[in-house]
């Protein structure tokens, strides 16, 4: 959470369910606890964790071995949510 807590330019989050000191889902509700309103993406082999997904508001929960242009339109979808971010008034 270190490195979020000081950059917080995040726009898309990929995020794995097992990531060593911190589970993704324990991160994840950490960053929107936070405050973060970035996209969240979970890849990873666990789908018992799908439900916890929808907690954390997160984009797209894809299982691994990812399919490639699953995630392709996943990230698309993402880009265009955070669109209205990026527009100059």
């Amino acid at each position: 959470m270190t490195r979020y807590e000081r950059r917080r330019d995040v726009d898309i989050l990929l995020l794995d369910v097992e990531m060593g000191a911190m589970d993704g889902v324990a991160l994840a509700k950490a960053v929107r606890k936070a405050g973060g309103t970035m996209q969240i993406v979970f890849v990873t082999g666990y789908s018992d964790y799908i439900a916890e997904g929808y907690d954390v508001e997160a984009l797209n929960y894809l299982m691994k071995p990812v399919d490639v242009a699953k995630l392709f339109d996943v990230l698309d979808k993402a880009v265009v949510r955070n669109a209205p971010r990026f527009q100059v008034p």
